[in-house]
């Protein structure tokens, strides 16, 4: 039984650790901790490289790859402190788009069209001051802690576990940045009042 890495495995840690070391010096990093947005520029150069669409099947213009090329690739970025939204945007989104049977929207996630933030913190512990109700479609309440206070969608956790997709530039929406430790990845408070879910 084989535990190492495949020569394919290596290759795309190889490609990565160049890749970080020439575009994502320390100095970068640095400045995305003081200035969040900055971190755009980051993902742009990793979505180039096809980590947007590293789990999303190639029919859908993904680079088809699975969920252990998706760990080699986090502990890659992680090892080079890499800020951005790989784990919201290239793996948990796709995965429950994929799963959901969603595939509409994979392909301009894969291109790097959406940065797709996640707030499923309700599914697993629901607080007194947070919540989603629905009604005719469109979703009011507050998420906590979702990933990606840059991204131009949510999928967010509604009523009875149910996921919604949700659109940062619905007039109803809006985020507000939480302070964090983690300065790599970004958290947000999300309030919706009416804003249209799908």
């Amino acid at each position: 039984m084989e535990f190492g890495l495949s020569q394919e495995q290596v290759l795309l840690q190889d490609s990565i650790t160049r890749y970080l070391k020439d575009q994502v010096p320390l100095d970068k990093v640095r400045a995305v901790a003081e200035d969040p947005g900055l971190d755009q520029s980051v993902w742009h150069g990793l979505t180039e490289l096809g980590l947007a669409g590293l789990i999303i099947p190639e029919a859908h213009g993904g680079v088809g790859l699975g969920l252990l090329e998706a760990v080699v690739v986090g502990e890659t970025l992680g090892y080079h402190v890499t800020p951005g939204p790989f784990l919201s945007t290239a793996v948990i989104a796709p995965s429950l788009l994929i799963a959901a049977g969603q595939t509409d929207r994979l392909a301009d996630i894969a291109a790097g069209r959406y940065r797709v933030g996640v707030a499923l913190s309700e599914a697993v512990g629901a607080r007194l001051d947070a919540g989603m109700t629905v009604s005719d479609g469109r979703l009011t309440g507050k998420a906590l802690f979702a990933l990606d206070a840059s991204a131009d969608a949510y999928i967010v956790n509604g009523p009875n576990r149910q996921l919604y997709w949700v659109d940062a530039k619905d007039p109803g929406f809006t985020r507000a940045l939480l302070t964090t430790i983690d300065k790599t990845r970004t958290l947000c408070e999300l309030k919706l009042d009416q804003v249209d879910a799908t």
